[in-house]
């Protein structure tokens, strides 16, 4: 059984018809594994990269509710996929039993929306220089008020994967308006660990200058990974090679001021982090 491509009704959660910036699209999706525990469509949102600037960039998602919601308040999980990764990362199709976190995610009876961060996947692609940790988490942040006020949902929660951990804990930090914070592929400095280097020092290859992204027109300020790196830039020795294989044939890019920003964000030393600003905005039993 395969997950359903049908249009959502999203008015199942509230009575509230979608507005013009979060819309059920038919354009191509992510490679979206198998499931038996939801419904899935994929949608585009208008989004700005900083308050007060048009809404002039479309990122694309997948929004996914489950077949069976769990008991209490309906939640949904929003993730956001690390540097050189996008939306494929979340819903993985090598052994998607094994690895899709949307598939669990669904299973356990919690929506998820899985998303190509700004510069990534089918999302817009601006000028790189534009991309920084502050509008990766002023994005987050929009995706978070719609999934809020156009769905209703009153338990939203951000769920993060190496750079896209940092940005959640910058949007969650600054805006407190998410109800759990789940921090992946993240430690904070200086227990990095010691393959951190080894992860940098790969990202330093300019797109352009990559086969898999020759011809795709993006400026230099787009880097990927280099070219068979991938096993030694994320993965132990005992890696599964199929996913390996298939991670780089897939990867995706990240701007070099993502990679900059860290330093005022995620580096920042305890007192002047962005996660100690994050608070709760609700408490639920367990």
């Amino acid at each position: 059984m395969t997950r359903s491509r049908a249009i959502l009704a999203f008015t199942a959660i509230a009575s509230l018809a979608l507005a013009t910036c979060l819309q059920v699209s038919s354009a191509p999706s992510a490679d979206a594994a198998s499931s038996a525990y939801g419904t899935c469509e994929d949608v585009s949102l208008a989004v700005a990269l900083a308050p007060g600037q048009p809404a002039s960039q479309v990122v694309w998602g997948t929004y996914c509710e489950p077949s069976s919601w769990a008991p209490g308040p309906r939640e949904v999980d929003v993730l956001t996929p690390g540097a050189t990764y996008n939306r494929i990362y979340w819903d993985w199709p090598v052994d998607p039993a094994l690895y899709s976190y949307v598939d669990k995610t669904l299973q356990a009876g919690r929506a998820t929306f899985d998303y190509d961060r700004v510069g990534t996947g089918l999302s817009s692609h601006p000028f790189s220089a534009a991309i920084t940790i502050g509008a990766e988490a002023y994005v987050l942040h929009q995706i978070v008020t719609r999934l809020r006020a156009q769905l209703s949902y009153s338990q939203v929660n951000l769920i993060g994967h190496s750079l896209g951990s940092v940005i959640s804990i910058q949007e969650a930090g600054a805006y407190h308006d998410v109800s759990r914070v789940v921090v992946t592929g993240l430690l904070h400095v200086p227990n990095v660990g010691a393959g951190f280097a080894t992860t940098l020092a790969s990202l330093t290859h300019p797109a352009i200058l990559d086969p898999q992204f020759a011809a795709s027109g993006l400026d230099a300020g787009y880097l990927t990974t280099i070219p068979g790196d991938r096993h030694s830039a994320f993965y132990s020795a005992v890696a599964d090679s199929v996913v390996v294989s298939y991670d780089e044939a897939h990867k995706d890019v990240v701007p070099a001021t993502d990679l900059s920003t860290l330093s005022t964000t995620w580096a920042l030393p305890p007192g002047l982090n962005a996660s100690d600003a994050i608070t709760m905005t609700s408490r639920t039993a367990t």
